[in-house]
């Protein structure tokens, strides 16, 4: 099970946030791109633009932001955080 946080932020401060859970997946990048939409979803914002900066964050730390800028529409908050803040295959015993 792959648990994925996602949190709007403004002025460091989290204003909405949710954690959507997932079946794992061998691409963990590829299922954090399909919840982008579950997160708009969820969290009342239109899709972000996932660009080559998020696939290389996500690999390094397996945390990705996105920006105003990535948004089609103007947005209230500074930016969206994506974590992966649970893989049962990475658990380590």
């Amino acid at each position: 099970m792959l648990k994925i946080w996602g949190k709007l932020m403004k002025n460091h401060l989290i204003l909405r946030d949710a954690v959507l859970e997932y079946e794992s997946a061998k691409n963990r990048a590829g299922v954090v791109k399909e919840s982008l939409s579950d997160f708009a979803i969820a969290l009342d914002i239109a899709r972000p633009i996932w660009l080559p900066k998020n696939d290389k964050e996500l690999s390094k730390f397996i945390v990705t932001t996105f920006y105003p800028d990535q948004f089609m529409e103007s947005v209230d908050f500074d930016c969206l955080v994506i974590e992966i803040i649970g893989d049962e295959k990475k658990r380590r015993h």
